[in-house]
Parts: structure tokens; C-alpha cells; sequence
């Protein structure tokens, strides 16, 4: 499969992989690194915070945002002094539905694994792992309950039509995913620029594609189609 794009108007910008179940893990694993390079490429060329607005925009207008009680969210990485910045969904925690529900954010643990902590705005954070920032230890675990009907928000490097993300490769999502209990009613919910939601993506057969995928020019839910 071949992929064309541009950074700028001069600058091409091309991708190349195979979507395939049946290939060594090898070669999977050499296919996400160079999607993981190329997204990262056309990430710098692309003014994030006001795609995130719009976003934003997308993601209050959801039923199932309004519906969901508690949301796991996530702290963005910033161009400085990571690489790349983030779509920022932080701001939907003060919107007028995001103060009616409980909100929490991860904390790394060991063995790649991820716990989420109750965090309002305004609580101090600390810089865990690779400095990115955590709420407190201390704070309330999320527990995930049958009939909850919570919302995780992913982070992501890209997206594909069909649902599936490319993260950073530790598989700290992947892991924390397939933790849940069988019963669990958690909506994910990814969101990209529509420029790095491609037609697909190499994907291992565990990977779990989001329900909802969103940009900022419209909303997919990829296991509708």
C-alpha cells in the first residue's frame, strides 16, 4: 500500500506498509516503526492546538460524552520538550457537561502498566515517567463497573478508518485495555487530525480498535461500518 501526503505545499510526504495478520512479528513490528517515524514527520507540520479546538467542539457534541459519567482522559505531551504536541483534551474537564462528571488521569507503574487517579483542575501533578505529568499517588483509583458507561479518552500518534491506533509502542494502552473485565461498558474514544487518520495501519491481532474515532472535521465509528 502506498500513502501520499504533504507537509507544505513543496515538501511531499509519502508512507509505505502492509496491513497483514500473518507476517512475522518482525516485520509488524519494523512496519509501526516507520509509520510511528512518518506520523511523527507530518505532526510537526500541522498546527495542533487549533486542530484540538475543533476537536474539542466534536468531542462536547457526542451523546456519548453527555451520557458518560466518569472520563479517563490523558496529560499531553507538548512540543516542548517532547518532539510533538498533543491533541489537547483537557479543556472539556471546565466545559459545562465536563463539570458534572469525574475525571481522571493515568500514572505509569512498573511493567508498563497503567493505573487512572481522580484529578480536577487545579490539583498539583507530578512529572512521572519520561516527565510527563501525573496526578498523586494518593488520589482515588478508577475502578471500571458493569454498567458505568465511562469514557476513555486515547492519545495517539495516528489513527485508520478502520479503528485501529498507532501509540508510541510501550503498549501501555494496549495493556490497561485488555485489563478490563469482560462486563466493562468503557467507550473508547480516539482523536487524530484528519490528516493522520489513514486507510489503515499495521496492526497486531490484539490490538483493540477504538469506537470512536474524531478529528477535526468529522466523527467515525468504526465498528458501525
Amino acid at each position: 500500500m502506498h500513502i501520499s501526503f504533504k507537509l507544505t505545499k513543496s515538501v511531499p510526504f509519502s508512507i509505505d506498509f502492509m496491513l497483514m495478520t500473518d507476517v512475522p512479528n518482525k516485520t509488524l513490528d519494523s512496519d509501526k516503526r516507520e509509520a510511528r517515524k512518518k506520523a511523527k514527520q507530518l505532526r510537526l507540520g500541522l498546527d495542533t492546538q487549533g486542530i484540538s479546538q475543533h476537536i474539542l467542539q466534536q468531542l462536547a457534541g457526542l451523546p456519548e460524552f453527555r451520557a458518560a459519567r466518569q472520563v479517563l482522559a490523558y496529560y499531553p505531551l507538548s512540543a516542548q520538550p517532547f518532539s510533538i504536541a498533543e491533541i489537547d483534551l483537557l479543556p472539556l474537564m471546565t466545559t459545562p457537561e465536563g463539570k458534572l462528571k469525574a475525571w481522571f488521569l493515568p500514572r505509569m507503574q512498573p511493567q508498563e502498566r497503567l493505573t487512572f487517579h481522580r484529578y480536577k483542575p487545579g490539583d498539583l501533578l507530578e512529572s512521572g515517567a519520561f516527565n510527563v505529568q501525573e496526578p498523586a499517588a494518593s488520589s482515588k483509583v478508577y475502578q471500571c463497573g458493569p454498567q458505568s458507561h465511562d469514557m476513555l479518552l486515547l492519545p495517539g500518534l495516528a489513527y485508520d478508518t478502520s479503528g485501529h491506533r498507532l501509540g508510541y509502542g510501550k503498549g501501555y494502552y494496549d495493556r490497561f485495555i485488555a485489563g478490563l473485565p469482560a462486563f466493562h461498558s468503557l467507550t473508547l474514544v480516539g482523536s487524530a487530525p484528519e490528516a493522520l487518520v489513514w486507510p489503515s495501519l499495521p496492526a497486531d491481532e490484539w490490538d483493540q480498535p477504538v469506537d470512536i474515532l474524531v478529528t477535526e472535521t468529522q466523527v467515525y465509528r468504526p465498528k458501525r461500518q
